[in-house]
């Protein structure tokens, strides 16, 4: 009786073995996504477990067992239970991860435990490839000093750069193009390219150029091609291409002159001749004159006045009429507002005060200033004599 006893145990742990030997179990990873994994985001997890034997493989578990930088929620079920396996059925699972926001760049690993069975529990370690969706290399400000760069002078441009990847950039490359004829502009103290060996995460930078305008450059907004490349801490490359707004002019000189007047004393109405010159480097537009009142006169022709365009080296003149108030200063102030655009479009108003000289009767004799009302009144009783002797002479004379 022992005897057969023996022989149905020795038989179980054969047909056991033997359908152990007959089993076997695969586990990997089908896919995950989004590929690559991104810091601080979810991805899905899909686990493939096949029995690659011809046995049945019964009690079959899947679990993950995350370690930084996964792991698993709470409320995720990180144990499945997939019960019987039939030779060459495959199951697949999907887990759902977290990867921490701090996860360094590059491959990471993911343990996943199975059993099935008495056996114990089975780890595999797999590779999940994290990364940033882009290493984002900003570019937060481009700045020229001056604002506006002059023609004939240097200036500086600056690119101010930051990393917001969370890794970092590497072999960072600024590059100007100013190939194109058109473009008044040369680096000068160095070549047209800058390198930054690297920025670390979060850091910034800055590129700076020496750029020489042309004398003879027109004044205006010249559009500059630039490219950035670099790298990322995987050793991807990334370039970007885009275009810089130069402003280019100078500030308009204008000055205010009283050309002519024919107002000389207080108490009197005339006319004053306003000259306006541009002695910048640019031209003008838009231009607008408006006499502004004051206590020492009345303005008696329109105050306001639209002059247009007025090109650099360049005059032009107006008329406006005035009453002197009788207890004014000899010299007094004429405020005259000038409103305008220079060749940008950067609106100007500045104000300039033209001074008008008056004279005293005394001062008016002493400088003959009278001398155009006596003229006028000596050719005018000559023409009276004139026209009154021919009269006579036709009437009596002629008639003797």
């Amino acid at each position: 009786m022992k005897r057969l006893a023996f022989l149905f145990l020795f038989a179980f742990l054969v047909l056991g073995l033997a359908n152990a030997a007959l089993t076997g179990i695969s586990v990997d990873i089908s896919k995950y996504e989004p590929y690559p994994a991104q810091p601080g985001q979810y991805i899905d997890v899909w686990i493939s477990v096949q029995n690659i034997g011809g046995g049945s493989a019964e009690n079959v578990q899947v679990r993950v067992s995350p370690s930084y930088p996964f792991s698993i929620d709470p409320n995720e079920n990180a144990t499945k239970d997939l019960g019987t396996l039939i030779g060459g059925q495959e199951a697949v699972m999907k887990f759902k991860v977290r990867v921490d926001q701090n996860a360094v760049q590059g491959n990471n690993f993911l343990d996943v435990q199975y059993k099935y069975g008495g056996f114990d529990w089975i780890t595999k370690r797999m590779e999940i490839s994290v990364q940033t969706h882009d290493a984002i290399l900003s570019i937060n400000r481009v700045s020229t000093e001056p604002d506006t760069l002059v023609p004939g002078k240097t200036g500086s441009l600056v690119f101010e750069l930051q990393n917001m990847a969370d890794s970092f950039l590497s072999d960072v490359k600024v590059k100007l193009d100013l190939s194109n004829e058109s473009m008044p502009f040369v680096v000068v103290n160095s070549s047209s390219e800058k390198w930054i060996s690297n920025i670390d995460s979060g850091k910034n930078e800055t590129v700076s150029f020496a750029i020489l305008t042309f004398p003879n450059a027109e004044s205006k907004i010249y559009k500059v091609p630039f490219e950035i490349s670099y790298y990322d801490s995987l050793g991807t490359e990334y370039t970007k291409a885009d275009t810089l707004g130069i402003v280019v002019g100078n500030v308009p000189i204008i000055e205010m002159l009283l050309d002519k007047t024919t107002i000389k004393k207080a108490g009197t109405t005339g006319t004053v001749t306003f000259e306006i010159i541009n002695k910048g480097l640019t031209s003008i537009k838009f231009l607008t004159v408006e006499i502004e009142k004051t206590d020492d006169f009345d303005i008696t022709s329109p105050s306001k006045l639209y002059v247009g365009e007025l090109g650099s080296d360049d005059t032009d003149s107006f008329d406006m009429s005035f009453y002197i108030k009788p207890n004014s200063k000899s010299t007094i102030d004429i405020p005259v507002k000038l409103q305008y655009l220079d060749s940008t479009n950067k609106e100007y108003s500045i104000t300039e005060n033209v001074q008008l000289r008056l004279y005293s009767d005394s001062e008016m004799s002493s400088y003959n200033l009278n001398n155009g009302n006596s003229t006028v009144v000596i050719v005018a009783a000559i023409a009276i004599l004139a026209i009154a002797g021919w009269f006579v002479y036709t009437k009596w004379i002629k008639k003797k």
